[in-house]
């Protein structure tokens, strides 16, 4: 269940009226059902987490970000710094690091660094790609998901 905005019930109200639907009387017709559905989906949109939205991004065309590179394009880096971070996906991070885990640690001072290493392997269960992969500890996108949440939190 939701709640509309005023700006969404002004629309909803508008298009009733216009269509000539009385207050006491159900307005249900296609466009009717067609504005709730916008209003819900855009709703649902705004909900969503960090986490999910980098986890969306992950391989998704015609970008293919890797796992470093969605943390930062969640995160709104520049072009520049985004196409850097494609030689750190796929395990090729400094120290064999969880791609994810290097783009959120890249993001944050040396203090918060560690609490995001930290909070990962708690999470993941380690902080290297290849343990992560090879015990299937984690898919890569939860990786994305957890490493993006935990810098979102520390933001905050």
């Amino acid at each position: 269940m939701f709640t509309l905005s005023a700006c969404s019930k002004l629309k909803i109200t508008t298009f009733c009226w216009k269509n000539r639907f009385s207050r006491g009387q159900k307005c249900v017709s296609p466009k009717f059902l067609e504005i709730s559905n916008s209003i819900s989906k855009t709703m649902h949109d705004d909900t969503k987490s960090i986490g999910d939205i980098a986890a969306e991004l992950y391989h998704k065309p015609p970008e293919r970000y890797n796992c470093a590179q969605c943390i930062l394009k969640a995160f709104n880096q520049s072009p520049e710094k985004i196409a850097e971070f494609k030689a750190y996906g796929g395990g090729r991070a400094p120290g064999g690091l969880c791609g994810a885990l290097f783009a959120a640690k890249s993001l944050k001072d040396p203090i918060a660094q560690q609490h995001i290493e930290d909070r990962f392997i708690k999470e993941v269960g380690s902080a290297l790609c290849k343990e992560i992969r090879s015990k299937n500890l984690t898919p890569c996108t939860q990786c994305v998901r957890i490493a993006a949440n935990i810098v979102k939190e520390n933001l905050e």
